[in-house]
């Protein structure tokens, strides 16, 4: 199928659903199209657009630093690397974000609160699970959390769509 067709078809469709919630009044609480959830793998992505998923193997908070992270991030995709709080908000109010489902509660980096090593945040720079907590976003996309470092979770894991 011509891929200017697909991508002309899916911009009527967020169109209409996009006038359809506003209608609704829901419109303030799920940003649409910039986030869309349930995204194909397959479906042709605006440019710029950031792709996160979680992770399939869980961890808790001590994987050697943020380095580590994203090793393991990019064992499950080689094009990807741990998220970071701000470059979702960034591409939620820029090129858009797409949670791929299914998306689970997962880890995810807060390098702006407090410092990057902050001991009470960011299990003190991804190094330690005792008396220390983490940031967490959780399964229904775009709401964080704080958790303690011994809890085993997924990661959260960002490539930019070229």
């Amino acid at each position: 199928m011509n891929t200017r067709f697909v991508k002309f078809m899916l911009l009527i469709m967020v169109t209409i659903l996009v006038f359809v919630v506003a209608d609704t009044g829901i419109a303030e609480t799920i940003f649409l199209p910039l986030v869309l959830e349930d995204a194909d793998s397959a479906a042709p992505y605006p440019t710029g657009a950031l792709f996160v998923f979680s992770t399939v193997a869980t961890t808790d908070g001590d994987v050697g630093g943020r380095e580590g992270m994203s090793a393991l991030c990019s064992e499950e995709d080689f094009q990807a690397h741990f998220c970071t709080i701000q470059e979702i908000e960034n591409a939620f109010a820029t090129k858009g974000v797409y949670f791929i489902k299914p998306f689970a509660n997962s880890w995810v980096d807060d390098p702006l609160t407090s410092s990057w090593n902050s001991i009470t945040e960011n299990c003190n720079g991804w190094t330690q699970t005792v008396n220390v907590n983490g940031r967490e976003i959780y399964a229904t996309a775009y709401k964080k959390g704080i958790t303690p470092c011994n809890a085993l979770l997924s990661i959260a894991c960002c490539k930019w769509i070229p």
